[in-house]
């Protein structure tokens, strides 16, 4: 009875690295519209997350604000029953905000010295309900998460072809779970839910390099991994008998969250007549990243019950994810001085063995395209649209420590929009 518990912690750690369920990172509508490939160029203040030493290209003052309304669904198969489901997915809205700034007298014009910038984001939430009916109702009925990081950043360049960036991260997330339980009374099976929260502190750097002015670009990025402690509450409604075995319980946890690091390059075509600006944001181009995801780190899950729960005060169970890669390619078009488009597309394989797959978490490899576009609608303001697709592959699986079976399949549809002032 005691592994109910362990289900949402999954979900507290699948975000960050694009590997979990079928979540997608979504900072920055313009690097968004080219698949995530923003390791290698500055563009606009979102550098401040793909690449801290990137952000120092960034002339003046910027501050962004970008929201991007999630549309997903997963679809369930037990191939011994033939029974299916499909998830009442409820709307989730992601949001980032960025604010960069040049420091010294010639902020708007200097390529070397000191840029600051905060941003606050979310990387990973969601909202999904099963039916109550469903043949997996044992392991999840619903579930909801929300998380919001801040990152203050600074990044120093050396001279208008090498930039440095450090960046501390604080996180904070919510979660809650509710599940039934294969205990029967007069009014049915009983029920757990299950909420928690946690903060975990990172940082991130960056390092980013033009060997060849205009024309050629690399950026190395690195986001630690990060430790986070989360405390929560188990009520329980279970048949009047049973109340003994499931107190309602505080409970605490440590969870590992894995570290990120990738490499971009990004080929310049041509700029405009009046030359290509620090930022590339009037540039063509095409880019190349590659992230890797140490989900090596989320060995196991251990949890610390303030009560006797099933006749336990500790559970540890094993999880073994294993590191996992991206591979995204996207570019950019100026069709004017009032206009440019993106598109991009991206690979994502999944961190969760065959042994731990859930229907809360059902991580399958899955193939992204993605589109964009930017009209300046004056000199100082920008709006961004982003348009992401993405399919993910049908994985069959029997989760041993449930012996769960179960085939999955999911898709995401999610639009974006975004407001950049410089100023």
């Amino acid at each position: 009875m005691q592994k109910f518990i362990v289900l949402f912690a999954l979900l507290l750690v699948c975000g960050g690295a694009y590997a979990g369920g079928f979540q997608i990172a979504l900072q920055g509508q313009q690097q968004i519209g080219m698949a995530h490939a923003g390791t290698s160029v500055p563009l606009n203040a979102a550098s401040l997350y793909y690449n801290p030493g990137a952000m120092g290209f960034l002339q003046g003052r910027k501050i962004s604000f970008g929201i991007n309304p999630v549309f997903a669904d997963i679809n369930f198969l037990q191939a011994s029953t033939r029974l299916r489901s499909n998830n009442n997915f409820e709307l989730v809205t992601p949001f980032s905000l960025y604010y960069t700034q040049r420091l010294g007298k010639s902020a708007q014009t200097q390529t070397s010295g000191f840029t600051f910038g905060v941003g606050v984001y979310t990387p990973f939430g969601s909202k999904l309900r099963y039916p109550d009916d469903w043949v997996g109702k044992f392991l999840v009925q619903n579930v909801g998460l929300t998380t919001i990081f801040t990152q203050p950043t600074i990044s120093y360049t050396i001279n208008d072809r090498i930039g440095l960036g450090l960046g501390f991260v604080f996180g904070w997330g919510n979660f809650a779970i509710q599940r039934a339980i294969p205990i029967y009374g007069q009014s049915g099976h009983g029920t757990a839910k299950l909420s928690a929260s946690g903060i975990g502190f990172g940082f991130a750097t960056g390092l980013y390099v033009e060997p060849w002015e205009d024309k050629l670009s690399v950026g190395l990025s690195y986001k630690s991994a990060a430790r986070v402690n989360l405390n929560g509450k188990a009520d329980f409604t279970v048949p009047q008998g049973a109340e003994i075995l499931f107190p309602d319980s505080d409970f605490d946890m440590n969870v590992g969250l894995p570290d990120l690091f990738s490499a971009g390059v990004t080929y310049y075509f041509n700029g405009t007549k009046e030359g290509i600006l620090p930022d590339k944001s009037n540039a063509n181009f095409i880019s190349i990243d590659v992230e890797r995801a140490g989900w090596n780190i989320f060995k196991e899950l251990k949890f610390e019950y303030a009560d006797t729960i099933a006749g336990a005060t500790e559970l540890t169970l094993a999880r073994n994810y294993q590191n996992t890669y991206r591979f995204s390619v996207g570019g950019q078009y100026v069709a004017g001085p009032k206009l440019s488009f993106r598109a991009g597309i991206y690979y994502d394989l999944a961190a969760a063995p065959d042994c731990c797959v859930t229907p809360d978490v059902p991580d399958t490899k899955r193939l992204v395209g993605t589109a964009g576009a930017t009209f300046h609608a004056s000199s100082k303001m920008q709006i961004d649209l982003s348009l992401l697709y993405g399919q993910g592959f049908e994985r069959t699986t029997i989760n041993e420590e449930n012996n769960f079976e179960g085939t999955y399949t999911a898709k995401v549809f999610i639009p974006g929009i975004g407001l950049q002032y410089s100023f």
